[in-house]
């Protein structure tokens, strides 16, 4: 990331350990990055993007909003001149989205209900934008800082890797 709106990278732990903080408040810091598809991938499926993160201070029932822009495209596709589609989150993952969140405890936000997949193959590109919306006050109303621990895709195989080198 290059841009001015970067997190800060701050220690989150002892010791030593940093990672990317995304303050409260309506500056939409944010973070770029490029995924390609594995060759396990089943081609035509659902992906399902989520943020693993933390804070310092306990949320509580507070959540924070995490929104993905995204563009996702094939091997000799053309990338559009604007972003293609968006996937956005405040609820934990796999739990009562109302219990209270401890400091320091790993969260767990799904984007969505998932980017459909429909047409993609493997080797396809997804370049991403991850920020916090804490302009949406609404459904971002968590006053501390989140810590990024990690962002992924969970997906479908279908095998371990491709016959060839860009088609199954």
């Amino acid at each position: 990331n290059n841009g001015t709106t970067k997190p800060d990278w701050t220690k989150f732990v002892e010791p030593n350990m940093y990672t990317w903080e995304f303050i409260d408040g309506a500056s939409n810091k944010e973070l770029f990055f490029i995924v390609q598809l594995p060759h396990d991938y089943k081609e035509g499926s659902t992906i399902y993007p989520h943020v693993h993160w933390s804070s310092k201070v306990a949320a509580g029932t507070q959540r924070i909003k995490w929104v993905l822009t995204y563009q996702w495209v094939n091997h000799t596709e053309n990338f559009a001149a604007t972003s293609s589609g968006s996937a956005s989150g405040d609820t934990l993952a796999g739990a009562n989205p109302s219990r209270s969140v401890n400091a320091y405890e790993h969260v767990i936000t799904p984007l969505g209900s998932g980017i459909g997949g429909t047409g993609k193959k493997i080797s396809s590109i997804l370049m991403c934008r991850l920020y916090r919306d804490g302009s949406d006050t609404t459904n971002d109303n968590f006053t501390g800082s989140g810590f990024l621990l990690s962002f992924d895709f969970h997906y479908e195989i279908d095998s371990f890797g491709s016959d060839s080198e860009y088609t199954k």
